[in-house]
């Protein structure tokens, strides 16, 4: 995964998925600080790590969205990778509803799940 190109302007609140002690497998959390190329984050799952923003990909609103429901990218017909009832498994699927933070996901294999912004990802 290579980093959005707002890498430079990424602040503490923002929201990410990162590679997770660079071992393959991402997981969603908060940024706490950020110290040059250097983040800290908050993983959902109450974990901590200090890592690079070239490992982690932003995906919370921007802090400039407009509201017009493209929030990064995550809008109606968007392929996303989602982490199935936050179990820190990705997978993937399209988005057939959005309700503010909330979006509705029908996955490849099937499954549906309605989910929120910070538990997604663009593939």
């Amino acid at each position: 995964m290579t980093p959005t190109a707002e890498a430079s302007d990424w602040r503490a609140g923002d929201r990410v998925s990162c590679n997770w002690k660079s071992l393959g497998t991402y997981y969603t959390g908060t940024i706490a600080a950020r110290m040059g190329k250097k983040v800290s984050v908050f993983y959902d799952d109450g974990d901590r790590e200090i890592t690079t923003t070239s490992r982690c990909s932003r995906i919370g609103p921007p802090r400039n969205a407009s509201k017009s429901g493209k929030v990064g990218g995550l809008s109606v017909g968007a392929r996303v990778q989602c982490n199935w009832k936050n179990l820190g498994v990705y997978y993937s699927g399209k988005i057939v509803g959005r309700d503010g933070k909330k979006l509705k996901i029908h996955y490849d294999d099937g499954d549906r799940e309605t989910t929120t912004i910070g538990r997604c990802r663009k593939p």
